[in-house]
């Protein structure tokens, strides 16, 4: 199952390229933009929202699925539309406790779970859950 990466940022509607899971997982635990994204944390536990600028010049993926383009809806979905992941996404936005409640669904839904992580603005949780429904 692979999602489509876009290097530059939230305005990049073309993928640079596909990448799996397990890519995905090494692209969080290493990621190469480190730097940046302890900026935007620090930036935003201090009111700055200056963070949300370099937020959203990070790279990103489609965590539900292989597109060509961005844009799927109405009459884009069969022209940009490649495949689906296979993931449900979550996007949990809680602003204090966040290891504590990351530690939380690790331990109760461990085994559900595929992938659970900080977000990369620092104000919440990502979670990918793998399903087996077909779109």
């Amino acid at each position: 199952m692979h999602f489509s990466y876009f290097q530059n940022g939230l305005t990049d509607n073309t993928p640079l390229k596909t990448i799996n899971i397990d890519q995905l997982v090494e692209l969080i635990k290493n990621n190469p933009k480190k730097d940046i994204i302890k900026s935007i944390h620090s930036l935003r536990s201090i009111g700055d929202i200056y963070y949300k600028v370099l937020k959203n010049s990070l790279p990103n993926i489609t965590p539900n699925c292989v597109v060509k383009a961005k844009k799927i809806s109405g009459e884009f979905f069969e022209k940009n539309f490649i495949s689906y992941s296979n993931y449900f996404y979550f996007d949990i936005d809680i602003d204090t406790d966040i290891e504590n409640y990351k530690e939380y669904l690790v331990q109760k839904y461990g085994n559900q779970i595929t992938l659970v992580c900080k977000s990369s603005g620092g104000g919440g949780i990502s979670i990918l859950v793998k399903v087996s429904i077909e779109i």
